[in-house]
């Protein structure tokens, strides 16, 4: 007899049941989970595809977003070295006056760099919203657009927090007794939805409560 047939005719069917509904409940959050991931994934992937279209290299945008957190030093020391190689393999000989030739990149305008800057901050929020960091760590000044973006990616980052613990939340033990709802009260929301919703509405209250020096709630641990 297997140890899993041993251990099941230990059971009772109550513990059985108990079993297969805390383990719905966990896949059903796992599966919510994967769903928001892979919409966002098809809006990444559609964006690439619509830019390789017009003839711009996604190997080189996937990259450049793989490698935007890393020290910037150490990515021209790597790149530099990768590129040695190739000349000193006679793959690309030369390769230092081929690529000069080629460097005829324009500069970005003044709106497509602030831009650039912009994301940049929303990038540097998300990063600490998402490692759990103080929102009082904002390195922009209050009131700036560079101040707003950081706010937004902070928000977006702790609220991946949140959906990460509803997701990993432990199933109810027990009895579960269904809520009863009046007729036509909306259902409850989400953990996710109802914890700093990225809104625009939310950034704004945020920034006023920052430069009022309000109490706001810290960074979820």
């Amino acid at each position: 007899m297997s140890d899993s047939e041993t251990a099941g005719s230990n059971c009772t069917d109550e513990t059985k049941r108990e079993a297969y509904r805390t383990a719905l409940i966990a896949k059903i959050a796992e599966e919510h989970a994967k769903a928001g991931h892979d919409k966002k994934l098809a809006e990444y992937r559609n964006i690439l595809k619509k830019y390789a279209k017009m003839g711009v290299s996604t190997d080189a945008i996937t990259y450049a977003i793989k490698v935007r957190m890393d020290d910037p030093d150490q990515t021209l020391i790597d790149e530099r070295e990768k590129l040695k190689m190739l000349d000193l393999s006679g793959h690309i000989p030369g390769i230092k006056e081929k690529l000069l030739a080629r460097l005829d990149v324009e500069e970005a305008t003044a709106n497509e760099a602030d831009t650039m800057e912009l994301a940049k901050a929303g990038d540097l929020g998300a990063v600490a919203g998402r490692a759990g960091r103080s929102r009082d760590e904002n390195p922009f000044v209050p009131g700036s657009e560079h101040y707003v973006h950081w706010v937004e990616g902070w928000l977006s980052g702790q609220r991946a927090i949140a959906d990460e613990m509803e997701a990993n939340a432990p199933a109810p033990t027990g009895t579960v007794v269904p809520m009863k709802r009046g007729r036509g009260r909306p259902k409850k929301e989400s953990i996710a939805n109802s914890f700093t919703p990225d809104t625009a509405e939310t950034v704004q209250e945020t920034v006023e409560a920052d430069q009022a020096g309000e109490e706001m709630p810290d960074a979820v641990s």
